[in-house]
């Protein structure tokens, strides 16, 4: 369900790159541990928006992931 739920929503939106969902996932547990866990969405959201105002595609969002999480730990 959630796999179909996942290409689903990418597909209506036009997003053809993969999906590293873990590294999303553990993106949300940090923050959620770390700073607040209302945050961990809007942080998955602000890592999204940052990859793609830098041009979009898996490296992108690699490095914005890498960016919050490293902001995340104390």
């Amino acid at each position: 369900m959630t796999d179909d739920w996942k290409d689903r929503a990418a597909a209506e939106l036009g997003i053809t790159e993969e999906i590293d969902e873990d590294d999303i996932l553990d993106l949300a547990r940090v923050v959620a541990h770390e700073v607040e866990r209302k945050m961990a969405p809007i942080s998955t959201f602000l890592a999204g928006l940052a990859a793609g105002k830098s041009g979009g595609g898996e490296a992108a969002m690699r490095d914005a992931i890498a960016k919050l999480r490293s902001l995340a730990q104390p």
